[in-house]
């Protein structure tokens, strides 16, 4: 475990990880999470949004991701923000949404609850150089 160690010999992960609990430990009505699973290994990482959705139904959860297949694996609501922000229950997102917050040519391809977004521009790819 993590409760004999320091915080600075734990690796990025772990102290993601440990910075959770104690969040979750402070009994909050409201958890804010910025990118909540950088640095997490993929296993805990799922583990982590799992538990996220669990609690759900005790707290809010609001939590920035720059993941769109993560966000709408795991959101009921989605708030795009580029300039301007845009709320929508996570069943209107659109193509439309994604093209107004963000630019270019993108698409929602809905797979049951789930929504990915594909990116068929190759100007997307390419270095903007802050343009």
């Amino acid at each position: 475990g993590f409760g004999r160690r320091a915080f600075a010999e734990l690796s990025g992960g772990e102290r993601q990880r440990v910075l959770i609990a104690q969040a979750l430990a402070g009994g909050s009505e409201l958890l804010l999470l910025d990118e909540p699973v950088a640095n997490v290994d993929p296993e805990h990482a799922s583990r982590l949004y799992e538990l996220f959705k669990a609690l759900t139904q005790e707290v809010t959860v609001m939590m920035v991701s720059h993941n769109l297949s993560v966000v709408t694996g795991h959101a009921t609501h989605v708030l795009c923000i580029n300039g301007t922000a845009g709320m929508h229950a996570l069943g209107e997102v659109a193509s439309a949404t994604f093209t107004e917050a963000f630019g270019g040519s993108l698409t929602a391809i809905r797979h049951g609850a789930d929504c990915h977004v594909l990116d068929p521009t190759p100007a997307m790819h390419t270095p903007h150089h802050g343009e």
